[in-house]
């Protein structure tokens, strides 16, 4: 049964009008690996929800043939979330429904058989693999509030706190201007210091990473929060360690408030649209998110779980990126 103000979900499909299908979570059996996009609280048209998948979509020419647009969809689905709106028509947020219609009816049902019957943690492990966040400002708040509801109707089902924790280091989340750092999956936070509505990075105090207000290009750092399995002590809510990417400045030359997905995007034929740490940054973003869609597409093939790469090694691959401009090209100018 709807409820009231209930958020709406689609599918970025190019053969549909505005490229643009409407989902029904009830009815959708996912048959290839899939990345849910959330927008920031401004997502409340079909039209912005869309933007956010066509964004990723762009990105992920790093992993199929630039260019052909159509070749992502023959391996991925990409999907996105219209919010509700509460006494501002212009912003929205997901209500407790949305959160629980989305656990229930993607998440856990990926969980389980054509008798609803939940299958083994291995085959948990490899469908769940499938499943990569990409987030943008509230997007991620929302994603934090979806796993910690999972994680919560995984106890309920009768999984162990251990089993628990590995089903939720099997997926990933990328996320640019997040509102928060709290997480209970493994992420990739982006974050510049221009952003007039959040500067995160520098003020939020949930991350134990830190860095001096000296910056000048971007960096690259590795926080361990510490995986509860290493250490043989199973959580009451799995916590793992995250990659944070700081920019000074992403438009090099340019003054103003840098709080927008457009300023990190790149064309169909992966070309960046800005100066070169905006190109920086983004093109490790688009590496992210393609290493986990490529991990998913292996689970995909694979009758046996596939592990994702160790963030670490993830890091290093980033830091790699990096490397290719040189400090002179990141540096901030005024």
């Amino acid at each position: 049964m709807a409820y009231r103000n209930e958020a709406s979900w689609g599918k970025r499909n190019l053969d549909k009008v505005n490229h643009w299908q409407r989902l029904n979570l009830d009815k959708y059996v996912p048959d290839k690996p899939v990345i849910v996009c959330i927008g920031g609280n401004g997502t409340v048209v079909e039209n912005s929800a869309n933007g956010v998948c066509k964004f990723v979509e762009n990105y992920l020419q790093l992993l199929f043939k630039q260019g052909a647009m159509n070749k992502v969809y023959d391996y991925v689905d990409i999907i996105g979330a219209v919010y509700p709106t509460t006494d501002n028509p212009a912003k929205g947020k997901f209500e407790k429904e949305d959160i629980d219609n989305f656990v229930d009816k993607f998440l856990i049902k990926m969980l389980q058989d054509e008798n609803d019957e939940l299958v083994p943690l291995n085959e948990a492990c490899r469908r769940l693999s499938q499943v990569t966040f990409f987030t943008f400002c509230r997007g991620h708040l929302e994603v934090d509030k979806i796993m910690r509801a999972f994680y919560k109707e995984l106890k309920v089902l009768g999984y162990s706190r251990e089993e628990c924790d590995i089903l939720m280091q099997t997926t990933f989340e990328v996320s640019f201007a997040p509102l928060t750092f709290s997480s209970v999956i493994p992420a990739l936070f982006v974050d510049t210091k221009q952003d007039e509505m959040l500067n995160s990075a520098w003020k939020n105090n949930e991350t134990n990473v830190r860095l001096d207000d000296g910056l000048n290009g971007v960096a690259v750092k590795y926080e361990k929060y510490g995986d509860p399995l290493l250490s043989g002590v199973a959580t009451s809510e799995a916590i793992f360690d995250a990659i944070h990417i700081y920019s000074s400045k992403l438009r090099n030359n340019i003054q103003g408030d840098e709080h927008s997905l457009a300023i990190l995007g790149r064309d169909g034929s992966w070309n960046a649209k800005y100066e070169p740490n905006a190109d920086c940054v983004s093109q490790m973003i688009a590496w992210a998110l393609s290493r986990s869609v490529d991990n998913g597409l292996d689970n995909k093939k694979s009758k046996k779980f596939v592990p994702k790469m160790p963030l670490e090694e993830l890091m290093a691959e980033l830091e790699g990126i990096k490397n290719d401009f040189s400090a002179e090209q990141l540096m901030s100018r005024e």
